[in-house]
């Protein structure tokens, strides 16, 4: 389960916004529990959120999802609702691709934005790449530094195992 902070996106599924582009929506769980619905704006607004839990408050619910990004130490961009569930929405989709890999017997590395680090202007597109499960930690940091490139405010997240997502 990709999980963090005990929050976590659950029958994640896409729809076409107006370009055609895939649009998230699913549900939003915290503490194995059943917060409330998520749907992307297929006009690029913000996220729609119907909570729906009668255990916890919206009020109590949003206040643990802030704090993923204080207890994890992320600068303050990342911490706006539909920041934090596109978070959410990209580990659910990096443990999917994770598993894939694993059926290969190759270990997955994630090229991301370090949210520890003000964004700036400059983004990138998030990119998952592969090793063979065999490969040695020197390789491992080979390709590491071979996937940060000359990027700046990035990181490169190596996942093993599915006990890695789960922060």
């Amino acid at each position: 389960m990709a999980t963090i902070n005990q929050f976590e996106v659950k029958a994640l599924k896409y729809y076409p916004d107006h370009e055609g582009m895939s649009v998230p929506y699913g549900n939003l769980y915290y503490k194995n529990s059943k917060m409330g619905e998520f749907q992307a704006d297929a006009w690029a607004g913000p996220m729609g959120y119907t909570h729906t839990s009668k255990k916890v408050s919206e009020e109590e619910m949003m206040k643990e999802l802030k704090s993923i990004q204080t207890k994890n130490g992320w600068d303050d961009f990342f911490g706006s609702f539909d920041i934090l569930l596109d978070v959410l929405i990209d580990f659910k989709e990096d443990e999917t691709a994770f598993k894939k890999l694993q059926k290969k017997n190759s270990i997955y590395l994630k090229l991301d934005v370090d949210m520890t680090k003000e964004p700036g202007q400059i983004f990138i597109h998030p990119s998952g790449y592969s090793i063979s499960e065999n490969a040695t930690e020197e390789d491992i940091s080979k390709a590491v530094e071979e996937i940060k490139g000359d990027k700046e405010n990035v990181q490169v997240t190596v996942y093993r195992s599915l006990d890695d997502f789960n922060m």
